[in-house]
């Protein structure tokens, strides 16, 4: 194969070459350029104490916003994570509910997992906070109060989803064996076709 001349020149002229390579972020590259401009390109004039005091200030920018990004990172990728890892156990649905309601919730939390389970796929962490649970129990509140049911948060989050789930908690507490509770009445009671 012909190399052409003036890649072979190239390809000679770096041989053996000794490189370096900065990896830095992009606020730190900016404030790098910067720097460079004024401390070795002065134009035959020094920099005076309020170019340097403003130099420090955007170092410590670049580095707020290194932090800043970092930490933007960091998040996206737990969100990411989370949206992936599927809630398999009414005890880790409890962890989560009681992480978003900063704490503990009583009611049928078993109950509310496998009405969760059947009507959304999949159930993960991110699922869970997209159904926005305060803002539903809010809901159910109201609900739960107009019908004199005593306070219970499964009740009360199970009452302000039925706008989204009805038909789905409907069917699935239809299905459940055994005495009637408080949970499966509330959502047979608050079943209107």
């Amino acid at each position: 194969m012909l190399v052409p001349l003036v890649q072979a020149e190239a390809e000679l002229s770096i041989r053996g070459a000794i490189c370096e390579v900065q990896v830095t972020s992009i606020a730190s590259h900016v404030f790098n350029e910067i720097e460079h401009d004024i401390r070795y390109k002065m134009k035959g004039v020094e920099a005076g104490e309020r170019v340097h005091r403003t130099l420090e200030d955007l170092q410590n920018v670049s580095r707020l916003l290194d932090s800043v990004v970092e930490r933007l990172q960091d998040e996206r990728a737990r969100e990411i994570d989370r949206s992936k890892k599927t809630i398999a156990a009414a005890e880790v649905l409890r962890f989560v509910i009681e992480r978003i309601f900063e704490r503990p919730i009583t009611g049928e939390v078993e109950k509310l997992f496998r009405l969760l389970r059947r009507s959304t796929d999949p159930l993960t962490v991110h699922a869970i906070e997209a159904l926005n649970l305060p803002e539903a129990a809010h809901r159910g509140t109201a609900r739960s109060a107009s019908r004199n049911y005593p306070p219970d948060d499964v009740l009360e989050i199970v009452l302000g989803l039925l706008d989204t789930f009805r038909e789905e908690f409907r069917a699935i507490a239809s299905s459940w064996r055994g005495p009637h509770t408080l949970l499966k009445r509330a959502i047979m009671d608050n079943y209107a076709p």
